[in-house]
């Protein structure tokens, strides 16, 4: 997300959408084919947002609970004594572990993304 807005990719995105609605004929026809394409993207984007960040997620809630059960038998350790070192200890090992597929993730989200906006544009 960074290198795409560090790139400006977002500009040459807006500009080929604009291009594409600009040469286009507004027509109920076409409005309806550029809302379906705004609601496919923000789907995939929710999807694909939900694919890279699942696995840590879950690892990080898995902490969470064992942690609460810690607190709840130990009561002397508080989340903030022990449980936030805890935490992100074992989220960065999880971010770190999974990285590859987070990357390999982000390339495929990209692609995907690429695509619906292919074959929406005619620009």
């Amino acid at each position: 997300i960074v290198l795409f807005w560090t790139s400006n990719i977002d500009h040459f995105a807006w500009k080929v959408l604009g291009g594409t609605i600009g040469s286009l004929q507004a027509d109920t026809d076409t409005l309806a084919a550029f809302a379906t394409m705004g609601t496919q993207l923000f789907s995939q984007s929710h999807d694909q947002g939900i694919l890279l960040i699942a696995p840590v997620g879950a690892i990080m809630w898995a902490t969470l609970l064992g942690l609460m059960i810690v607190m709840k038998v130990w009561p002397q350790v508080t989340l903030f004594t022990f449980g936030m070192g805890a935490r992100l200890l074992i989220g960065f090992a999880a971010f770190f572990y999974f990285l590859p597929e987070i990357i390999a993730g982000i390339e495929d989200s990209v692609y995907v993304f690429a695509a619906t906006i292919a074959n929406a544009t005619i620009y």
